[in-house]
């Protein structure tokens, strides 16, 4: 049995309605776009594998919306999982949150109550993946 079957274990995970870009924040160079995303996970959607156990410095492109003052939030996540996703032409790739600076804390909880839906819905598909 998963480690997860317990819903008090899972975080709450949210499907983002708009598939927000994701951009190495040091290279400058989109990686992928936002499938979903808990308050201390994510998974990126895109079309080359990325390297796991590795963390990251990424940038959420913000919705063009009066709710945020800036284009992009910062975060770092270190990389745990990648899947072949549906399509075949893309990967699912699945991470920890491991920092939020305090000033994007804020745009992530809004992009997360404003944009997301379909609490935990989709996790029996991730099981094995979700952190």
């Amino acid at each position: 049995m998963s480690k997860h079957s317990d819903s008090r274990d899972v975080p709450i995970r949210r499907h983002i309605i708009m598939y927000l870009n994701v951009l190495d924040a040091e290279k400058g160079t989109e990686i992928g776009w936002l499938g979903d995303m808990s308050e201390n996970g994510i998974m990126i959607i895109s079309e080359t594998r990325l390297r796991t156990d590795m963390g990251i410095h990424i940038k959420l492109k913000l919705p063009e919306s009066e709710s945020f003052n800036r284009e992009f939030a910062d975060l770092h996540i270190e990389l745990l999982w990648t899947k072949p996703d549906q399509n075949p032409k893309y990967f699912c790739q699945g991470g920890l949150i491991t920092d939020i600076p305090e000033d994007s804390r804020k745009d992530i909880d809004e992009v997360i109550r404003k944009y997301g839906f379909a609490d935990n819905r989709a996790l029996k598909d991730y099981t094995d993946y979700t952190v």
